[in-house]
């Protein structure tokens, strides 16, 4: 499915010891998200969103990464997750 490959690019953008924690869990749901897109059009926006999301979640980690170092990017992204959540 051309929207999987697409995705597993998309998720380059995040850091590589977050991939390979977080990759399959995301693949998962996004292949559960894509199988309840609507059309060609739903598969289309849901693309959209994710690499959005993926660039926007891959420079927040890196930017936390820089700020405060690599043990910080579970932490950044759990926040993300959660919405803030916990702090």
């Amino acid at each position: 499915m051309i929207t999987v490959a697409i995705h597993r690019l998309l998720r380059r953008m995040l850091p590589s010891d977050f991939r390979r924690e977080h990759g399959d869990a995301m693949e998962e749901v996004f292949l559960e998200a894509i199988r309840s897109a609507r059309g060609l059009r739903g598969a289309l926006a849901l693309l959209a969103h994710e690499a959005v999301d993926l660039l926007s979640t891959g420079r927040a980690l890196r930017r936390e990464r820089r700020r405060h170092g690599a043990g910080f990017v579970a932490q950044a992204a759990e926040r993300r997750r959660t919405g803030g959540a916990g702090r």
